[in-house]
């Protein structure tokens, strides 16, 4: 493959489909979150369409980044997955996800940006999220997930 081509990678594991995008820059693709690099574009995208990405009063976007959790229990510390897409070197999307327990995954946010919609991103995150969820051994993802 040469550089600079973007290579589309296809497997079936679950009956998910699951893209994974490589290019000529260290951020193309679905990356882990990082914090320096990513902790803005969280905290934006949650404050410009907080309405309707939660429901809970109490959330804290920067709690959830400090410790790696859907919500304050200390069971769910270190838990949360975050995987921000980016194109072009510029992040178009979000997704948070972490398992509930041995056999049970949970979405716990998704984002992409209004300016970034209709390009497929939302599906890309959420067949990665749960390829990735059912590779740790989840035989269930739910979304919305009660974490009760």
């Amino acid at each position: 493959f040469k550089t600079g081509l973007i290579v589309l990678l296809l497997a079936i594991a679950g009956g998910v489909t699951y893209f994974l995008y490589q290019g000529t820059s260290p951020n193309t693709g679905i990356l882990a979150f990082d914090k320096d690099r990513d902790t803005k574009f969280l905290t934006d995208s949650v404050a410009s369409d907080w309405y309707w990405m939660t429901n809970n009063p109490d959330f804290s976007v920067q709690f959830m980044i400090d410790n790696m959790t859907p919500r304050g229990d200390p069971k769910y510390f270190g838990k949360q997955q975050i995987k921000v897409m980016y194109a072009n070197d510029k992040p178009v999307g979000f997704i948070a996800y972490f398992k509930k327990n041995f056999y049970e995954g949970g979405i716990h946010l998704l984002h992409i940006p209004k300016d970034q919609r209709k390009h497929g991103y939302a599906s890309d995150l959420v067949n990665y999220a749960v390829k990735d969820l059912f590779s740790q051994g989840a035989k269930i993802v739910k979304k919305p997930v009660s974490i009760n």
